[in-house]
């Protein structure tokens, strides 16, 4: 039995409830007033209903409003290279952990953009996409998780795979005339002209949907051979064209109709979009990709990436790809939160905030599903007046399932969106190491490298009260019963801060401290006040408190708010 651990529980403080999805675009005042991209942003705006929300000098000038609007998507509209640069990419990933209190990501974004608006609007029209046929430039070792695919290898050459339609089985070969020593060509053409192969009379038909590599690149080159070029050549990109160079003959150009995914899943600068002859502009232009990930400095640790494959596809059609890289990332900061064992924390820091994902991030691309998810998962929901009860629970399909972290590019743990959002919540029951519940997310931390592994029927659940959020007001789902003003000062501070409220009428308030785990480590206030005004201390220097991230929860009756402190050095 799993020791039974509150590890994270998160109060969110003020949001928007939502009966539908918010969606939001952000885009600059110049983009969104130039013909062709206004076009994109009001084609997004009609499409999901979206709100817009116009910067003018910094993407900083709309937080707040969409702090408010709390969106579930958010689509930033650029300007190719003019405005798109990895700067602008890292401020996008900070930016949307910061319109709450916690430390996780709050929205679902991606990156619409291409080397002119034709590629953009291309994106925003390609709204479906079911992924049923990979290829892989690299060693693709979750093609058994596809309904067919041909994968070759980097690092070695003539060898090709072959996943056979709609069953398990791999036919993995070293055969030069399948697989010449240079696969440039090979490549373009199955890219160009999909696959239609015949290997021991079992047939593999249909369009590529889904390209990943690994080995060496840059900004605008993918080499193909790994570690040294060798035999092969290499992928280039140029002004929105991406081609082959074969190491013998002539470029083979790229100019590919049906709609796809790239994942450079393990390429060093391929996904950064600092100039029009950057690949991110090849592979959304002429390379036909309606959604791309790719690392914008060099690749080190490869949890984002290489996770997000996994995660992709062994959960088959449980996610939309930008949901999955937005999950994937989530998983990144509780491993680092959490120095969850097996994990490099340099590396984890480091990979962080080093993607980027072109592409609506409320298109539904997802797995072509043919076989049962690595778990089956589930939320049961019992409605109450003010409050749910919420069950969310795993069931491995298969033996020797490891729900949790088993390596850069293998699992991750249980994690589940919330069908609505909630103000805060509380775990009551569990056979799990812990939970993290966000306003819109669970994440279950159930399973640890070295810890046996799930067989087949197994579960895990955690059973949690959460309380859905109300609206924007003062004091979400409470009234002016007993608080009417509750306030921190200073909010950031080396020294004390003092949280001051006033009571209509006398009432029992506790003042609760919590980190930035959500664990509750200490108690500012727990007794009787009378009506008025009233004002209490906190000097964190005296009770140890190191810097960080605070979270202080003010209760009286059934008012609640939760207040956010920032110890300094």
């Amino acid at each position: 039995m799993i020791k039974k651990i509150s590890l994270c529980i998160f109060c969110a403080g003020l949001f928007m409830s939502t009966s539908a999805e918010r969606y939001a675009i952000v885009v600059s005042d110049t983009t969104n007033s130039m013909i062709g991209w206004s076009e994109v942003v009001d084609s997004l705006a009609a499409r999901h209903s979206g709100q817009v929300f116009v910067w003018q000098d910094s993407l900083q000038e709309v937080k707040a409003a969409l702090a408010a609007y709390s969106p579930d998507y958010i689509a930033f509209v650029g300007r190719s290279w003019y405005e798109i640069q990895t700067p602008f990419v890292e401020d996008i990933w900070v930016m949307t952990r910061e319109l709450d209190a916690d430390p996780y990501g709050d929205a679902i974004w991606g990156l619409v953009t291409g080397r002119d608006p034709p590629d953009a609007m291309r994106i925003v029209q390609n709204q479906t996409l079911q992924l049923r046929t990979v290829l892989g430039g690299t060693n693709c070792t979750w093609d058994s998780w596809f309904y067919q695919g041909i994968s070759t290898f980097e690092a070695q050459y003539n060898r090709i795979r072959f996943k056979i339609p709609d069953t398990s089985l791999i036919i993995d070969t070293v055969c030069p005339p399948r697989c010449p020593d240079d696969r440039c060509t090979l490549l373009v053409n199955y890219i160009n002209d999909g696959i239609n192969d015949t290997i021991l009379g079992y047939s593999l038909q249909g369009p590529v949907d889904y390209f990943i590599t690994s080995g060496h690149g840059n900004v605008d080159v993918w080499q193909l051979h790994y570690p040294t070029p060798d035999l092969e050549g290499y992928f280039r990109s140029e002004a929105g064209q991406v081609y082959g160079d074969p190491r013998i003959g002539v470029n083979r150009y790229i100019n590919s109709t049906n709609p796809k995914v790239y994942n450079a899943m393990g390429n060093c600068l391929v996904g950064n979009p600092s100039n029009p002859n950057y690949m991110p502009y090849g592979w959304l232009g002429s390379g036909g990709a309606i959604a791309m990930t790719g690392y914008m400095p060099t690749t080190v640790y490869g949890y984002m990436l290489w996770g997000l494959a996994s995660l992709l596809q062994m959960a088959q059609d449980r996610y939309t790809y930008a949901e999955a890289f937005y999950i994937n990332n989530q998983e990144l900061l509780f491993d680092e939160i959490n120095n969850t064992p097996g994990t490099d924390p340099t590396g984890l820091d480091y990979d962080r905030d080093a993607c980027c994902y072109y592409g609506d991030p409320a298109a539904d691309i997802r797995m072509f599903a043919w076989r049962d998810p690595w778990w089956d998962q589930g939320l049961d929901v019992a409605p109450g007046p003010g409050i749910d009860t919420i069950t969310f629970w795993v069931e491995a399909n298969y033996d020797s399932v490891d729900p949790g972290f088993s390596g850069t590019s293998g699992r991750r743990h249980p994690f589940a969106f919330l069908p609505g959002r909630y103000d805060s919540a509380v775990v009551i029951d569990s056979n799990c190491y812990g939970t993290v519940i966000t306003d819109n997310f669970v994440l279950m931390y159930c399973w640890n490298q070295g810890d046996q592994r799930l067989t087949a029927g197994e579960t895990r659940y955690v059973t949690f009260i959460g309380y859905p959020s109300t609206g924007i007001e003062e004091f979400p789902r409470s009234s002016i019963e007993y608080a009417l003003d509750v306030r921190i000062s200073p909010s950031v501070s080396s020294r004390s801060m003092s949280v001051e409220f006033e009571l209509v009428r006398p009432g029992f308030v506790e003042v609760a401290l919590f980190d930035a785990l959500g664990r509750r480590v200490g108690e500012l206030a727990g007794e009787h006040f009378g009506a008025g005004a009233h004002e209490i201390i906190w000097n964190p220097r005296s009770g140890g408190f190191a810097a960080g991230v605070y979270f202080i929860r003010f209760r009286v009756g059934r008012s609640e708010h939760t207040l956010k402190a920032v110890l300094t050095k």
